[in-house]
């Protein structure tokens, strides 16, 4: 959380840093802006929060979690099963909305392979580099 409130910072002060021609100016304005961003550091982490403010953060991590992995596949079923209860009726559907309910869980099911194929390959390579990788808890 750290990270990116600080990261925000100096993406604010990029246009005066282009605006500004002198390079004194530049170098000085540099440092203000660095020394600001040290100071909000500092206030960040000498802020106290109450337990359930920590609470609600990780639990706000938890459901990225959650909806990254359940909500997606649940989602895209619903539509799926909806896109045949219409054909099984005789709801006429426009064709955009037919490719969009039909093609969700097939994309998503491909999404989930390609995913996977990448990190086992990221995983080979590192294998390949360290031949004890696994034996050393993968990390």
């Amino acid at each position: 959380m750290l990270q990116a409130i600080l990261g925000i910072v100096p993406g604010l002060f990029k246009l005066g840093g282009k605006l500004i021609v002198d390079k004194d100016k530049q170098a000085e304005y540099a440092f203000k802006v660095q020394e600001m961003t040290q100071t909000l550091a500092l206030k960040l982490l000498e802020t106290k929060t109450y337990p359930w403010i920590d609470g609600l953060v990780k639990l706000a991590y938890a459901s990225e979690v959650i909806i990254k992995g359940l909500f997606t596949p649940i989602v895209t079923s619903i539509g799926f099963g909806f896109a045949v209860y219409c054909e099984v009726k005789g709801i006429k559907l426009s064709d955009t909305v037919q490719v969009m309910l039909y093609g969700g869980l097939p994309a998503w099911r491909t999404s989930r392979h390609v995913e996977k194929v990448k990190k086992l390959e990221i995983e080979k390579a590192k294998a390949e580099k360290d031949p004890f990788w696994f034996e050393n808890g993968g990390n």
